[in-house]
C-alpha cells in the first residue's frame, strides 16, 4: 500500500528547501517597506534609530521592485512556517493503520487470525496475494528486458510501466495467471493498490490486424467480467512509432493508483 507518511515526507522536505532559499534572500534584503499614497511609492525605513520615509521617485524602480519581492518573501515564509508546523504534528500523531498490526495488538480475547483479519474488512491481504503468484511460462525467450526490480519483460513499454510502478512502491505482478470468466488469461501487469486487484495491459502492436483483434477480444471480455475502465482496468497503447509516453504511465499512475 503506498504510504501518505512518504507523501508528507516529500511535502516537508520541499517546504524546508523553499524556506531555507527564502531565508537566505531575506538575509540580504533592502531594508524597510513600501507605503502608496495616491499612486505614489514612499520607502519607510529606521535611520539612526527613526522612522523616516522618502519619496521614490520614478527613476528608483529597482526600489519598489526588490521591496516588492521581500514582501512576497516574507508572507510566503509565514505559510511556510504554518504549514511546516502542522506537518510536524501530523507526523507526531499519524498512526498506520494495516489491519494485521491493529488485529495483532488487541486483546487475547479479541484476536482474530491473520488470514481473516482482511477478508472481514473486504481487502486483500499482500502477503497472500504475493505468495498466490503462477507466472506465465510460455514464449520466455520474448523475455528480453530488464526492469529496475531485476525481472525480465518483453517490451520497452512494459520496462518503463514496471520501473514506475517500482519507484512508486506500488506492488505489481508480472504476467500472473488468472481465470476470468472461465478464461485463462496473462495480463501484462495485476497490480494491488490499496489493497484492491486491479490489471493493467498494455498493448503494442495496434497496427497489426490480428493483434488488435486479439486486443479488443480481452477489454471487452475483462469489462463484461466485472472489470471497469480507470476502476480496476487500466490500459495503455504505443504510439505509431512503438513508444509509449512516460508522462502518460506517471499520469495513470498519480489519478488511479495513488
Amino acid at each position: 500500500m503506498p504510504s501518505l507518511l512518504k507523501d508528507v515526507e516529500l511535502e516537508k522536505n520541499l517546504q524546508l528547501k523553499l524556506k531555507r532559499r527564502i531565508t537566505d534572500a531575506l538575509r540580504n534584503a533592502t531594508p524597510g517597506h513600501l507605503v502608496m499614497r495616491r499612486k505614489y511609492y514612499y520607502w519607510r525605513k529606521k535611520e539612526d534609530g527613526v522612522m523616516v520615509e522618502k519619496y521614490i521617485g520614478p527613476e528608483e524602480t529597482t526600489i519598489v521592485r526588490h521591496l516588492k519581492r521581500k514582501k512576497l518573501f516574507q508572507k510566503m515564509l509565514m505559510i511556510i512556517d504554518k504549514n511546516l508546523k502542522a506537518i510536524y504534528f501530523f507526523l507526531e500523531n499519524y498512526e498506520e493503520y494495516d489491519p494485521a498490526a491493529v488485529a495483532g495488538d488487541m486483546a487475547k480475547a479479541y484476536r482474530i487470525p491473520d488470514d481473516e483479519v482482511y477478508e472481514i474488512i473486504g481487502l486483500i491481504d499482500p502477503k497472500i496475494w504475493e505468495r498466490n503468484y503462477h507466472k506465465r511460462t510460455k514464449y520466455p525467450e520474448h523475455l528480453t528486458k530488464t526492469t529496475d526490480r531485476g525481472e525480465l519483460v518483453r517490451s520497452k513499454s512494459e520496462v518503463m510501466i514496471a520501473n514506475a510502478l517500482f519507484a512508486n512502491g506500488i506492488k505489481y505482478r508480472y504476467e500472473p495467471v488468472k481465470i476470468i470468466g472461465g478464461i485463462e488469461f496473462q495480463p501484462d501487469f495485476e497490480i494491488l493498490s490499496y489493497s484492491k486487484e486491479k490489471i493493467w495491459e498494455h498493448f503494442g502492436k495496434m497496427n497489426d490486424p490480428v493483434y488488435r483483434d486479439q486486443a479488443f477480444f480481452k477489454i471487452r471480455h475483462y469489462m463484461e467480467n466485472g472489470y471497469r475502465l480507470w476502476d480496476n482496468l487500466i490500459i495503455t497503447f504505443d504510439d505509431e512509432n512503438g513508444n509509449l509516453d512516460s508522462r502518460i504511465v506517471s499520469r495513470l499512475i498519480e489519478l488511479y493508483l495513488m
